[in-house]
């Protein structure tokens, strides 16, 4: 039985059994938020270049529905103009 350890030896000082480990590292939900905080990155808001980046592709957006809808959108006002 030389390789055979007992269950309740402790190999390491200071190390503790399963069962310890489970209750002694319990997640309080400060450390809950902090580590979601690290994890995620939370940013507090966006830099103006983040916002004109978005204001750029709404923008393209925009012109080329207008662009693509031009000749519907010329049609519909002859079609009231014709009604007035």
């Amino acid at each position: 039985m030389d390789g055979d350890k007992d269950v309740n030896t402790l190999e390491y000082p200071g190390e503790r059994r399963a069962s310890e480990r489970q209750v002694n590292d319990a997640m309080t939900f400060t450390d809950l938020v902090a580590y979601f905080r690290a994890r995620f990155g939370v940013e507090d808001g966006q830099t103006m270049a983040e916002y004109g980046v978005v204001l750029a592709v709404i923008t393209g957006l925009i012109v080329a529905a207008l662009l693509a809808l031009s000749g519907a959108i010329a049609n519909a006002l002859h079609t009231v103009q014709g009604y007035l």
